[in-house]
């Protein structure tokens, strides 16, 4: 008697066609469903095999799994797997990873060094860096909003500029920063705290 074995053609399914993470984030991205007999894998970055862990930044890559760890922003690239299988070969089709920079911003700064009482005046910052940013301003590290301190912010609370159209001399010397959220973890800025001065009169 023969024993005749039938073996399945090598398949292999695309985990997901985008991904999005954060610098210094590790994952892992794995294939689908997987079929075939004595299987081979290797990974490719934009057409380049990867064959070494490039000091750490890959692991598994002779496996159905390619993990990532501490990610940096070179990593954005298309990403696809050759699996081969006694019976034949395939490629997937590919997963396009974007590495995204972690939020970050500047020391606050204030439009002026001199702030009298009644006057307007707007804090903001320098620079600013990150992916779907959204901004919160903070008192005392309690958010604001239209009708805070009798409206002297307006809409301004959610802004890139606090804008102050009347400074209080109530206001002087409290801890204003901002809150800023974005597709990586939010971040709060550093605090100042603006001096208001009494008008001089006659």
């Amino acid at each position: 008697n023969t024993t005749l074995t039938v073996n399945a053609l090598t398949s292999a399914t695309n985990p997901t066609t985008t991904v999005e993470t954060c610098a210094g984030s590790s994952f892992t991205l794995n294939l689908g469903t997987i079929q075939g007999t004595n299987l081979v894998f290797g990974w490719y970055k934009d057409w380049a095999k990867i064959t070494t862990s490039e000091g750490g930044l890959y692991s598994n890559f002779t496996t159905s799994g390619l993990g990532f760890n501490n990610v940096p922003l070179s990593l954005t690239g298309n990403y696809f797997a050759v699996v081969s299988g006694l019976c034949s070969e395939i490629t997937t089709t590919g997963t396009t990873i974007t590495a995204n920079p972690l939020n970050s911003i500047s020391s606050i700064t204030v439009s002026s060094a001199n702030i009298c009482e009644g006057s307007a005046f707007q804090l903001g910052f320098q620079s600013i860096s990150g992916v779907n940013l959204k901004y919160q301003w903070l008192k005392n590290g309690n958010p604001l909003s239209a009708i805070s301190d009798g409206g002297i912010y307006g809409s301004s609370f959610s802004t890139t500029g606090l804008v102050f159209s009347n400074a209080l001399l109530s206001l002087s010397g409290e801890n204003y920063a901002v809150s800023v959220v974005g597709f990586c973890p939010s971040i709060v800025s550093s605090s100042v705290n603006p001096l208001i001065k009494t008008t001089t009169s006659a």
